[in-house]
């Protein structure tokens, strides 16, 4: 009981000092473009770990959100990936080559 009191009074206080510009941490869409190599992709053939990204979820064309989509997800033109990081490494995702 102790344990789950304390994790719901933590939660929150982590949750906002991520999202406090304090840290320059943000949660961001970012709109898959045609021209980036992302799209067409598989979740697992970016290296999210190595831009020091989180891909928090997705929205889907026809406006579905997938929370944390599986390794083999396709990420498709279109889509919008919400994912939480500092905005340099988010605008790098727009250009890397895979």
């Amino acid at each position: 009981m102790a344990s789950q009191h304390l994790g719901n009074d933590i939660a929150p206080k982590v949750l906002e000092s991520i999202l406090s510009s304090k840290n320059g941490i943000v949660l961001e869409p970012l709109k898959v473009t045609s021209e980036m190599d992302i799209a067409d992709s598989k979740v697992n053939e970016i290296d999210f770990d190595t831009l020091r990204l989180l891909l928090f979820g997705v929205i889907k064309e026809n406006g579905q959100f997938l929370f944390n989509p599986k390794s083999d997800f396709m990420i498709k033109e279109g889509e919008i990936l919400l994912l939480f990081g500092r905005p340099d490494n988010i605008d790098r995702l727009t250009h890397i080559s895979l």
